[in-house]
């Protein structure tokens, strides 16, 4: 298995200022980020977050256990931490989604709300688990209705890079997909304002080098609420 082909977009959008979101490539490792929106220094994290997951991730290379990668983003935590509170950004944060293509499997380690879906024979399945308020109250059985009109930011991140150790909670997980399957890592700012069957229509009708484009195009389209980012991959 390898990456016969991808693209990458990345767009502001049409109501923030600048773009917090980050993307990034080396070998057969593929990365997304999205800096915390409201707190000063997300788009410092989310480039921290990229670089250092890049050269770790090559640096512990094909064949590493699930538990390896799971290790590797705690790293990765602690160095952004340390990174952002040294520039007197103690409260600034990111989301991270990363995904290893390697000749047998594929492995994703991921901590937010980006997502990794799989594109396989017309469908669009969602692999990640976005940790948020809402899956949080859904998995404790809670009234997701009462708890919004109550005022709870449900789509809220729970877990995401430059918080405690402690507290953090890390997905990270294998498979192997099918041949000719597609990968999207995507931010919010895609996957929030597209629905489901307009991300599948674009995977499925748009060649690899042209999705994440259409994507980010679809998405400011949308109102282009927040910053975009989409990296599409052709196995």
């Amino acid at each position: 298995m390898s990456a016969l082909d991808w693209s990458a977009s990345s767009l502001v959008g049409l109501k923030r200022q600048t773009n917090e979101d980050r993307y990034g490539r080396q070998g057969a490792l593929f990365a997304v980020a999205d800096g915390m929106g409201g707190r000063e220094g997300g788009a410092e994290a989310a480039e921290r977050a990229i670089v250092l997951g890049l050269k770790y991730g090559n640096i512990l290379g094909p064949g590493a256990s699930v538990e390896e990668w799971r290790g590797l983003v705690r790293i990765v935590n602690m160095k952004v931490g340390a990174s952002m509170t040294d520039q007197g950004l103690a409260k600034a944060g990111c989301t991270l989604t990363m995904a290893s293509v390697e000749s047998a499997r594929v492995v994703v380690a991921h901590v937010g709300d980006t997502r990794l879906y799989e594109f396989d024979r017309g469908a669009l399945h969602q692999r990640t688990r976005d940790h948020d308020l809402r899956n949080e109250l859904t998995a404790l059985g809670s009234d997701l209705e009462q708890a919004a009109t109550e005022g709870m930011p449900l789509s809220g991140l729970t877990s995401f890079i430059g918080q405690s150790d402690a507290t953090l909670r890390i997905e990270a997980f294998e498979w192997c997909p099918a041949s000719g399957a597609r990968l999207l890592l995507c931010s919010d700012g895609v996957h929030r304002y597209l629905e489901h069957d307009a991300m599948a229509a674009v995977m499925s009708e748009c060649p690899p080098s042209e999705a994440a484009a259409e994507l980010t195009r679809q998405a400011d389209a949308a109102g282009g609420r927040d910053n975009a980012t989409a990296v599409v991959i052709q196995l």
